[in-house]
């Protein structure tokens, strides 16, 4: 009956450590393609210092940058163009299908136009 009682708490606990690790979101950082109909629209680089550039999948053109944050799975944007304005800043939920693909929901955003264009997009890593 000892033996028992003392093995209880040592199980507990192991049970906890177990069940409190998460594993971290995978890192944003990289190239994407904004999916639709299996075809990329356009290009999304996220920088390891911060900032995102929108390319034209059909020109090659930039079309659109800024700065980003991720924090796990919620993500950060800040327009440095014409966009948004510099300095507002909207957050969405990514939610990573893989290390390869991930979609974007709204949490909050006051420009309009970004939850637009980017609540309920999918992203598909890509070669660099």
């Amino acid at each position: 009956m000892k033996t028992s009682l003392r093995a209880a708490p040592a199980a507990i606990l192991i049970t906890l450590i177990l069940i409190s690790f998460k594993a971290p979101a995978p890192s944003i950082v990289g190239r994407w393609g904004w999916m639709s109909n299996g075809e990329a629209q356009a290009f999304i680089n996220f920088n390891q210092n911060g900032i995102f550039k929108v390319t034209s999948a059909d020109s090659g053109d930039s079309v659109h940058w800024g700065n980003f944050k991720q924090s796990e799975d919620t993500l950060m944007i800040s327009d440095s163009d014409e966009g948004c304005g510099q300095g507002y800043w909207g957050s969405y939920q990514l939610t990573f299908y893989g290390p390869d693909s991930l979609s974007m929901q709204v949490i909050s955003d006051t420009c309009n136009g970004r939850v637009q264009g980017v609540s309920g997009g999918s992203l598909k890593r890509m070669n660099p």
